[in-house]
């Protein structure tokens, strides 16, 4: 069986891409941040344990990386990096310079050592690395000038790793959503607004697209998935 490896698991579009690997035969090993955010996907996905093997870790940490990484059953084929979140919301000279540090190391840090930690695995037998930047790296926005940074470095980690994944077979794609519909962000928007938001079912499925055979012709790509909103 293979297995991917996703981190952020526990979280606003992790649960949906887990279920989708679990539907699809994958054997999971899901990174979660919290020991509560482990049980609790331990518990919606109580239907595939034999293919769910959920880690608790704080993904900022080099030897935390190095455990998930190590811990991994069978023959890990893929890695997808939801580790994210939004901070800020200020024009750039109202940022305090906490923000931007918060930003890289919640997204570029982490992203950087988990390919680090999983670019030797997959060397061994080819796979693919799926990141998810968001729309702000094509299009920024007026007062989220640390968060499409730090995006737009997961972008180019991205792009650098599927370079030099190239001799080995190894693929690495980076998803752009504009503002996905998932719970928390439903509490803030419009009904009318959410409608044009990214789906967080489409991610899991452009996901598992891109970790599959099918997709062994692509890599490198920043893939916009911005909903119907206007860019």
């Amino acid at each position: 069986m293979q297995t991917v490896l996703i981190t952020g698991a526990a979280g606003g579009i992790g649960v949906d891409i887990t279920d989708a690997f679990l539907l699809n035969g994958w054997h999971v090993l899901a990174v979660c941040r919290t020991d509560d955010q482990s049980a609790h996907l331990r518990t919606i996905c109580a239907n595939y344990n034999d293919a769910l093997t959920v880690c608790t870790a704080d993904l900022t940490q080099e030897s935390a990386v190095a455990h998930c990484v190590e811990s991994a059953p069978g023959n890990v084929r893929a890695l997808v990096h939801l580790v994210g979140g939004f901070s800020g919301g200020k024009p750039i000279e109202e940022t305090d310079s906490s923000v931007l540090e918060h930003m890289l190391s919640l997204h570029v840090r982490t992203t950087f050592l988990m390919m680090r930690g999983v670019l030797p695995v997959l060397k061994r037998s080819g796979g693919s690395i799926v990141t998810i930047g968001a729309k702000a790296v094509l299009h920024p926005s007026a007062n989220a000038a640390a968060y499409a940074a730090a995006k737009s470095a997961v972008a180019s980690l991205t792009r650098s790793a599927a370079e030099e994944g190239k001799p080995y077979g190894v693929r690495a794609n980076c998803i752009l959503p504009g503002v996905i519909a998932t719970r928390a962000n439903l509490e803030w928007g419009s009904q009318d607004e959410a409608k044009q938001w990214t789906k967080p079912e489409d991610i899991a499925s452009t996901a598992l697209f891109l970790c599959s055979d099918a997709a062994a012709g692509i890599s490198g790509a920043l893939i916009p998935m911005f909903g119907t909103m206007a860019i």
